[in-house]
């Protein structure tokens, strides 16, 4: 039986630096897992760097309301041209 379990820290860790742990699991929960939660498949989501407007946000989360926000203007300007 798969367990999928969604993390999103409050406090993100980044830049991820390498070493940085980002998971884990103690002793005794450890000894009574299988070998294949012993190593779990991790994802990660890009985000933007330091320094930026929008520092830590998710990219394509953050670029895909771009894009909305872009396609409404553009409408807004079609429909008022002759």
């Amino acid at each position: 039986m798969d367990i999928k379990l969604l993390l999103n820290p409050a406090n993100s860790l980044y830049p991820l630096r390498d070493g940085t742990p980002v998971f884990r699991i103690g002793r005794e929960a450890l000894e009574h897992a299988s070998k294949r939660d012993k190593h779990p498949e991790l994802t990660f989501d890009l985000a933007f760097g330091q320094g930026e407007i929008v520092e830590g946000q998710p990219l394509l989360e953050t670029l895909d309301g771009y894009f909305v926000s872009v396609d409404e203007v553009i409408s807004q300007f079609a429909g008022a041209l002759p």
